[in-house]
């Protein structure tokens, strides 16, 4: 399975393992490396040492050593020599202790797969209604905090806001978290990175809070919207979809999905990843939301510039775009999907504006240009179509982005903010590149 040293760094659990693995990816350092289709092993260090699985299908790891990370660094290590130096790795048949754990996986995944098939258990719809009435009230108690809170605020006016220390936001917004509005509470903490930043940072914290406000309008006539709005609102307020929701919508799509591109985000105590995804004959986009402890991994393998062999299931809302992984898949390396984008930047933003009006709390929209090229102008960096519109651009991989592609016209992705665009990857010269 071709794959690089970027996009195995994406589904390291942190920085620190990455470094790790660098400096025990030596061939020398590893008694033996096997491969074959299905797995890709090797035992690392001197004696018994550790025996190192990976399963190819979805980049699953094992390995014997006592680390708590997942995956650790021998794991990531066998990946990037075997990346560095395929040669490295001889091709035979698996040792048992492979062949094992690789049965044991399938087994399990197809055990998955018809539990999946099974009817859902019945729900006990008394007490279902008791404890959403619960959390109702828990809510609509944050959510008229918040909105007397908000309404000081504005009296008060903007000026000043950036001697506020943090805590003025983190007050408010760890009474949302009491009041299980963990949305609200991550769009308060969002304030303080913007405060101060830049200098249209008031226009952008007067729109931001804006939303903020508009939110808790439509939480406060949350019976008055359609289904699909009304799902889309709980969402934002923080709201779990349970699976129950997920399987009434019934909107599953199997495709070949291309991972566009991926960010995972810091927070207190978890890491959240967002991972973009077009499917091949569905022409349909995907997010895929994922959340894991400091030092855990992800419960699903994503890899950008990879193809997903899977079922999609969606979840309601307006935008019918967030979805999870509702069948056992795997990655396919063989074939590369050439996804179509927008021809033009004009093109995109009149996509943009259709995705605010289903949505006007979306925090960031999806944008796949094709042919585009980078430009410098007194050090602002744009991405400008073949009628020379821009857009202004936000990353620290320019000269790389620039040196690749030679000058030359590319197809690029990225997340756009309604104020810049945050590249992610791109196609250049036929081959997917990471730009984070």
């Amino acid at each position: 399975m071709p794959i690089s040293l970027e996009q195995i760094a994406t589904f390291a659990p942190d920085q620190k393992s990455v470094d790790a693995a660098k400096a025990i990816a030596v061939p020398a350092l590893w008694q033996h490396i096997g491969v074959d289709p299905s797995a890709l092993w090797g035992i690392f260090g001197r004696g018994s040492g550790y025996q190192v699985k990976i399963d190819l299908a979805n980049l699953g790891a094992a390995c014997g050593c006592p680390s708590r990370k997942y995956p650790c660094k021998h794991s990531l290590a066998l990946l990037t020599v075997f990346t560095q130096s395929p040669d490295c790795a001889q091709v035979e048949s698996p040792p048992e202790w492979v062949s094992d754990w690789i049965k044991k996986r399938q087994e399990r995944a197809a055990r998955q797969a018809e539990t999946a098939k099974k009817p859902p258990k019945p729900v006990d719809r008394k007490a279902q209604a008791k404890r959403a009435e619960e959390r109702f009230q828990k809510v609509q108690t944050g959510v008229e905090f918040l909105s007397l809170w908000l309404d000081d605020l504005m009296r008060e006016g903007l000026a000043g806001l950036e001697t506020k220390p943090f805590e003025f936001w983190d007050q408010p917004a760890r009474r949302m978290v009491d009041s299980q509005a963990k949305g609200l509470a991550s769009r308060l903490w969002s304030c303080a990175e913007i405060v101060g930043q830049g200098a249209d940072w008031p226009d952008r914290i007067a729109a931001h809070l804006g939303r903020v406000k508009l939110l808790i309008h439509a939480f406060e006539r949350i019976d008055t919207l359609s289904p699909d709005l009304q799902s889309e609102v709980r969402q934002l307020i923080g709201w779990s979809t349970s699976q129950e929701e997920i399987d009434a919508h019934d909107e599953k799509v199997h495709d070949e999905w291309f991972v566009l591109g991926q960010r995972t985000e810091e927070e207190e105590r978890f890491r959240s990843q967002r991972s973009w995804l077009m499917g091949k004959k569905s022409k349909r986009e995907a997010l895929i939301l994922q959340f894991a402890g400091s030092g855990e991994s992800f419960p699903e393998t994503i890899v950008p510039g990879q193809t997903l062999d899977a079922t999609l299931a969606f979840y309601p809302g307006n935008l019918r775009q967030r979805a999870r992984i509702s069948a056992p898949n795997s990655n396919r390396a063989e074939e590369q999907i050439a996804p179509e984008g927008h021809a033009t930047i004009d093109e995109f933003l009149n996509f943009y504006a259709q995705q605010l009006a289903l949505n006007p709390w979306m925090g960031s929209c999806s944008c796949l240009l094709d042919s585009v090229t980078l430009t410098n102008e007194e050090g602002q960096w744009f991405v400008r179509d073949q009628n020379a519109s821009g857009l202004p651009v936000r990353t620290s991989h320019f000269w790389k982005l620039l040196a690749e592609s030679g000058g030359h016209p590319f197809q690029l992705f990225g997340e756009w903010n309604g104020n810049s665009l945050t590249p992610l990857g791109a196609i250049i010269h036929g081959k997917y590149r990471l730009c984070t």
